[in-house]
Parts: structure tokens; C-alpha cells; sequence
């Protein structure tokens, strides 16, 4: 009886000494700037885990701290190679398991201007494209280059929200004025 009671006993010790093995898999090898990852997490004995998007130029542009996130590329990040990486840890301590897998971006771009007048003086703005903030206009003007494909537009004012859904096609520059 005393053997299966240390037997029991070492096993849990043991389970609960293991490292989290990290792991995921990323459903595609190519996206468009602006799209949502599609990542299925696959860990094992973790607790906790922290997500990274680092793009071409080695900067961390995105992170999440869920089993689950959704991710998304930056609708104005560069073409180039991506890397995700997941660090999962068992509880509270300071190392963890890591894994990393690279993905490329690709988008066919097209130019668009973005131009807002107001009667009352102030032509400044804050533009969003797809729900991502993607600069300010000031002086009542912003150009951004985005991908083709539909696109919904929405600015912010002093006056108000103003949006529009633009359909942005190849070899065309895009004008919407608000």
C-alpha cells in the first residue's frame, strides 16, 4: 500500500514539475496585410502564454496574452517575412517554452487619399481603415497606401464620425472625401 501511495505521490510531483511545451499551428503560410491569423494553439501544460507578431524589420508589432488571440497584420505593415511567437509557462515563473513560425505578407497596394473639409475651421482628423487607426490628416488631407480589396473608411472629427465603404482596385488611385 505504502508503494502505491509514493508511487501516486512522484507521479504528481513529477507532472507538476514539467515544462509547457509550446506549440501552435498557423493555417496558412501567406497572408494580406490587414487580415486576422489564423492560429490554432496547441500547447500543452501551460498555464499562460504571451504572443508576438515581430515584422520584416525584427519589430514586435502585435501581442496577446490569451490562449486563443486573434491577431491581426497591420493594415499598413510592409510586405516581407513575418515570425509569430508563442512563449507558454506553467504558472507563474519566469521561463517558459518558445516556439516561432514565419508567414509572408504580400499585398497589391494601391494609393488613397482621404480628404475632409469642415465649414467651421478645424480640418484635422483621425482615419481608420478596416477598424485600424492609420494616421491623421491634417489640413484636411491624408494619403495612405492600402490593399486593393473593399475597404470600410471611417474618420473622426470635432464634428462627428463619418464613414464609407471604398471598393479600392488595382492601377487606380482613390480619392474619398467626407
Amino acid at each position: 500500500m505504502k508503494h502505491i501511495i509514493l508511487i501516486g505521490i512522484s507521479t504528481l510531483l513529477l507532472l507538476s514539475c514539467q515544462k509547457p511545451d509550446a506549440d501552435f499551428k498557423l493555417d496558412r503560410s501567406e497572408y494580406v496585410a490587414g487580415e486576422q491569423l489564423e492560429i490554432t494553439n496547441l500547447s500543452l501544460h501551460s498555464k499562460r502564454q504571451k504572443w508576438e507578431i515581430v515584422g520584416p524589420e525584427g519589430i514586435v508589432e502585435s501581442q496577446s496574452i490569451e490562449k486563443n488571440p486573434n491577431l491581426m497584420i497591420n493594415i499598413l505593415g510592409l510586405d516581407g517575412v513575418y515570425t509569430v511567437k508563442l512563449t507558454a509557462y506553467r504558472s507563474k515563473e519566469k521561463r517558459g517554452s518558445s516556439v516561432s513560425k514565419t508567414f509572408i505578407v504580400k499585398a497589391i497596394r494601391q494609393e488613397l487619399w482621404i480628404h475632409y473639409y469642415n465649414w467651421t475651421g478645424s480640418d484635422d482628423f483621425v482615419a481608420y481603415i478596416d477598424n485600424q487607426l492609420v494616421g491623421s490628416g491634417t489640413d484636411g488631407e491624408l494619403i495612405v497606401k492600402v490593399p486593393i480589396g473593399l475597404r470600410f473608411i471611417s474618420i473622426k472629427t470635432s464634428e462627428g464620425t463619418f464613414s464609407k465603404t471604398v471598393e479600392i482596385t488595382k492601377n487606380n488611385i482613390y480619392y474619398v472625401n467626407f
